[in-house]
């Protein structure tokens, strides 16, 4: 049974810049990306804001299956920026672990029960179609697989 008055807390989050929203897989948090980029993480029964992480990322978001980390994929700005996947602790959103990629873009990001991270890269260049899918260990962050779009069968 929600306890508070589900007003006061979309107020306060800005819904008219949000893009992303996800729960922590207890439901004990509700964490918003906004249109810069910045994350909230907000407790669910009593609508406070529990810490904020300031951000160059997208839209892309997720909890792990346990809920003790939470990625997203970060741009800074500039012309020949690569996306980097950020990984926080998801009590105190403290950085974890960076991944660095050679991709300029993002469009998807999911996050196994075993604690890998798959992503898609978004930029149409030669790199992207070769390699358009990474798969990498969350705890290591060593690159496991690479899936490409394109190959000979499939041009």
């Amino acid at each position: 049974m929600l306890r508070t008055d589900p007003r006061r807390f979309f107020s306060t989050i800005e819904p008219y810049i949000v893009q992303t929203l996800a729960f922590s897989p207890d439901g004990s948090r509700l964490a918003s990306v906004d249109g810069n980029g910045d994350i909230k993480v907000w407790n669910f029964q009593d609508s406070n804001l529990i810490y904020a992480v300031s951000s160059h990322g997208g839209p892309e978001f997720q909890y792990s299956a346990d809920g003790r980390v939470w990625v997203h994929a970060v741009v800074p700005p500039g012309e020949n920026s690569k996306v980097t996947f950020e990984i926080h602790d998801a009590t105190t959103g403290q950085l974890v672990r960076a991944i660095s990629t050679q991709w300029p873009g993002v469009v998807a990001l999911r996050i196994t029960s075993n604690d890998l991270l798959a992503s898609g890269c978004d930029d149409w260049e030669e790199q992207c179609v070769k390699e358009s899918v990474h798969v990498w260990s969350l705890a290591s962050g060593e690159l496991k697989k690479s899936y490409p779009i394109m190959d000979d069968l499939n041009p």
